[in-house]
This record gives C-alpha cells, structure tokens and sequence, in this order.
C-alpha cells in the first residue's frame, strides 16, 4: 500500500502544484512537504519542518508551529509519547501517526 501511496505522490509531484480548495481559498501544499513525504516514510518530531510536521495526520500549520514552539521551549521530545504534552495535540492523534514519526 505504502508504494502505491508514494507512487501517487510523485505522480502528483511531477503534475505539478496541488492545491486543496477550501471556502473561496486555494492553499497550495508544500513542494517541499511533498519531497519529504516522497523521500522518507517518518517524521522526526525533533527536527522536522512546519511543512514536514504537516505531513502527519491531522497537523495543519497551526499544529505544526505549536510542535515547533513547544520544542523550542522544552528541548527534544524524549518519546513519541512526548507530543501528547503540545497544546492542541492529543493521545488520539499521536497513535494514528505512530508508525511515522521517529525522533
């Protein structure tokens, strides 16, 4: 499953720019987001991007810069368990990106 989803991915990548329609908005995702999903299965929580953080389910980039806040403030995540403690993350959110995230 994974290879097809990258395939996709890439497909999409080489089409050129997605954009995702809201309410009258455009927002375009970021080819470099894209490029990191492409190249790597997991997200490391202690390095990654806003972009990258985006890449996990259910982070957008309010999410992302909280991530990133949150980091800078306390240092490195010791477990992935760790993220649950970011204002706006929860226990259910982290368990369904578990398989993706490293540190």
């Amino acid at each position: 499953m994974k290879p097809i989803l990258l395939c996709s991915i890439l497909a999409l990548t080489l089409s050129g720019p997605m954009a995702i329609a809201g309410e009258g908005e455009t927002n375009k995702v970021p080819e470099a987001a894209v490029m990191a999903k492409v190249n790597t299965s997991k997200v490391n929580i202690n390095t990654a991007t806003e972009a990258e953080l985006q890449l996990l389910k259910g982070v957008g980039p309010a999410k992302a810069k909280a991530i990133i806040e949150y980091r800078n403030q306390y240092g490195r995540f010791s477990t992935v368990d760790d993220l649950a403690n970011v204002s706006g993350i929860g226990l259910k959110l982290v368990e369904s990106n578990r398989d993706i995230i490293s540190l």
